[in-house]
């Protein structure tokens, strides 16, 4: 997930080369025994919502492998939406994305 200070909720996020001076990216959870069991949605959660109350962020983006479908779902449970479609090239392998992301005031409406 990456938190945007001062840029349109449809801004992309980077490009996959690296974090840019606007984002921050809390991370991911590799550990497979952890899956399934709620983390992420709270872990998100808490990263959205430091986000925006604690950075002044104007959106929150979250970018999601193409068929990785528990992150969407993770996505989509806090509030986001696909905004863009990508490719992100990693290890010299092509890799579908989508950009999922929530701006300042949908959060706010949904609290």
């Amino acid at each position: 997930m990456r938190a945007h200070r001062h840029r349109s909720p449809d801004a992309a996020p980077d490009d996959g080369r690296g974090p840019s001076r606007t984002a921050s990216d809390p991370g991911r959870c590799d550990h497979d025994d952890q899956w399934h069991r709620g983390f992420a949605v709270e872990a998100a959660s808490a990263c959205r919502d430091w986000a925006f109350d604690e950075l002044g962020v104007d959106a929150v983006w979250a970018k999601v492998r193409g068929t990785n479908i528990a992150s969407m779902n993770v996505a989509i449970r806090l509030g986001m939406r696909v905004r863009r479609a990508f490719t992100t090239r990693y290890r010299g392998a092509d890799m579908p994305h989508l950009g999922f992301a929530i701006d300042r005031a949908k959060w706010t409406a949904a609290r």
